[in-house]
């Protein structure tokens, strides 16, 4: 009889932590990369390719020199979703145009916004603040979780470099 009075509330107090917790998806247009976002006491996002996690739960958030934290204001307020599809003509370069093709979802809090979009080609985010005056961030939380033990590669460039096309060489996961 304990036994099971013990498991009611070790189901119950877990229930009771992901209930505060809420879970916001994003798929890319094409429909093969998926944003997973969950939101309670701190921030953290999941990225797949079809079925298979490319980034196991990853922490995002803002710190501003004012002592604001984003992980300590995260309640969602209100959420949008839109879609572009779309042509953005190119002034120089060897393309005349450049396809814009995303799927955005605008997750609103007291004093920021936390903004994604999806394309077939990859994920992103930003925040953008809605605080009167200056602001000064003071560290950002960008964790990058991969799975499994992926290859890298990186443009090495020197300090006195400024071209904007570099060489890319593959190194081994520092994982």
């Amino acid at each position: 009889m304990m036994k099971n009075i013990c498991l009611f509330i070790f189901l119950l107090c877990t229930f009771a932590i992901s209930a505060t917790a809420q879970l916001y998806e994003l798929s890319s247009p094409g429909g093969n990369l998926r944003f997973s976002l969950q939101v309670g006491d701190s921030m953290t996002y999941t990225v797949y390719a079809g079925t298979k996690r490319l980034i196991k739960p990853s922490s995002i958030g803002l710190e501003l020199y004012s002592g604001y934290r984003t992980a300590d204001h995260a309640e969602i307020k209100n959420t949008s979703r839109s879609e572009v599809h779309g042509i953005i003509p190119v002034l120089n370069g060897k393309n005349t145009e450049i396809r814009e093709d995303y799927k955005e979802l605008v997750l609103e809090m007291d004093s920021f916004s936390l903004i994604v979009r999806a394309y077939d080609e990859g994920i992103a985010y930003r925040f953008k603040t809605r605080f009167s005056g200056e602001i000064t961030v003071k560290s950002e939380t960008a964790e990058f979780n991969f799975e499994g033990d992926p290859d890298i590669w990186f443009g090495e460039a020197e300090p006195e470099m400024i071209q904007w096309e570099r060489s890319y060489y593959p190194y081994a996961s520092i994982g």
